[in-house]
């Protein structure tokens, strides 16, 4: 037994001696990893100087800090940040230079910064050699930051180049892609409208098959309803129905009708009715009064009479959340009992929907039996937002609103109300009947 014990305490002993040469050790490096003499303590001094406003003394110290350790990317990072803020670009471009030639890779900052000072010279060219090493990097920040240099480089052709500005734009929307990043819906929208401004030139211009051509490549790029109605535009004048078939595509969604001018497309609907009535045809007489009628409900209250309701829509807006990522969607309207008798069952049913996709359905009663809605009422303003938030406050958004009514039971529901949101995410919709 007293050699076991004594045995356990000299494997202690060792154990402990071996620990504290270990602390030892660890605290030597650490200690001379923090010497002001050291990268880390050279680093942690410049940085110091640079923020109590003493640049000259950075500036020396960080030359001090390169010469030393030639071989730190940090060291020629800190010189070349420095070298920039006392107005040196010449010489800044040089330390960013030295820092992409130790082949660090997976740090692209030096390689952003000397870009950006090749940018503000207006050398996007220069700027684009710089960056195409890493162009190809599976760094997502990395690629979004790549198109955002092409996406600044196509805003900086507008006025010179639009088809250059195209391309540049549409290289920045690849690159968005690549990194999976949100900014390629602006990207897009953005491609749209250039491919759009170039079209609306040549019609100016009286080159029309040209701008035809444009708008098709518009479309081939992103099936958009911006380049669908400037088709229809053309062709309201040249080809009515070929004009029916573009203002067709655009209206697929009711929203359609809040962002362009719908006269245009009512007015041959209608006229293709008139059409068919003078060829004493109801059914397609009917059918094209009706299409009419459907583009320009969105700004009519929707009056049925057969059940004595008029709904009026008041606002739509959105609730965001950025801290949670989120979106709530929702709606004020008041109902009006316009005729002679009381309404003993009245119920509503909204149903919000994102990309096609019902995300959520509120259904509020608003008169039964023991209390129903007299004769000429009218209902407070009634508020409904959707239940489950909607995510990703930036998203490509497209959310739906549907009213329905009931007035049976069981509830047999009737759609009075079917609208889309327009606008950013954020934005208040207003649309007084």
């Amino acid at each position: 037994m007293k050699q076991i014990i004594s045995k356990l305490k000299q494997n202690f002993k060792i154990l402990a001696t071996s620990f504290g040469v270990l602390i030892l050790i660890v605290s030597f490096f650490v200690f001379q990893n923090e010497k002001p003499t050291s990268l880390n303590g050279m680093l942690k001094q410049g940085e110091k100087y640079t923020k109590e406003g003493k640049l000259s003394l950075a500036l020396e110290h960080y030359i001090r800090t390169a010469k030393s350790f030639p071989w730190s990317y940090e060291a020629h990072m800190h010189l070349g940040n420095t070298l920039l803020q006392v107005k040196e670009p010449q010489k800044a471009k040089i330390e960013y230079y030295r820092a992409i030639k130790l082949n660090y890779s997976k740090k692209h900052d030096a390689y952003f910064t000397l870009a950006n000072i090749y940018v503000s010279e207006n050398n996007f060219k220069f700027a684009q050699e710089i960056l195409n090493p890493i162009k190809d990097v599976p760094n997502k920040k990395a690629l979004e930051q790549i198109g955002d240099f092409y996406y600044s480089w196509g805003h900086k052709l507008i006025s010179d180049n639009d088809f250059e500005t195209i391309r540049k734009y549409r290289e920045a929307y690849e690159f968005y892609k690549k990194a999976d990043s949100k900014k390629i819906t602006r990207a897009r929208k953005t491609i749209e409208k250039a491919y759009s401004q170039i079209a609306d030139k040549l019609v100016a211009d009286k080159k029309i098959s040209e701008a035809i051509n444009i708008l098709n490549l518009s479309i081939e790029f992103s099936n958009n309803a911006l380049a669908h109605y400037k088709l229809a535009k053309i062709y309201e004048t040249r080809n009515e129905e070929l004009a029916l078939s573009e203002y067709e595509k655009v209206y697929k969604k009711l929203r359609a009708s809040c962002r362009f001018d719908s006269s245009g497309y009512v007015n041959l609907l209608t006229k293709k009715a008139d059409m068919y009535k003078a060829r004493r045809d109801a059914a397609q007489t009917q059918y094209y009064y009706h299409l009419a009628n459907k583009v320009s409900l969105t700004t009519q209250i929707p009056y049925i009479t057969d059940k004595h309701i008029i709904l009026t829509l008041i606002s739509a807006r959105y609730n965001e959340n950025i801290d949670r990522d989120t979106v709530i969607p929702g709606i004020s309207f008041k109902i009006m009992n316009v005729s002679k008798a009381k309404v003993h069952y009245l119920k509503a049913k909204v149903v919000f929907s994102d990309n096609e996709k019902i995300w959520s359905e509120e259904i509020i009663r608003i008169a039964e039996p023991g209390s129903p809605m007299l004769p000429d009422a009218i209902t407070e303003t009634i508020n409904i937002y959707s239940t489950t938030p909607m995510l990703h406050v930036f998203a490509d958004h497209d959310i739906k609103v549907q009213i329905y009514l009931s007035q049976s039971e069981p509830d047999n529901w009737k759609l009075y109300r079917n609208f889309y949101f327009e606008g950013q995410v954020g934005s208040t919709i207003v649309t007084e009947d």
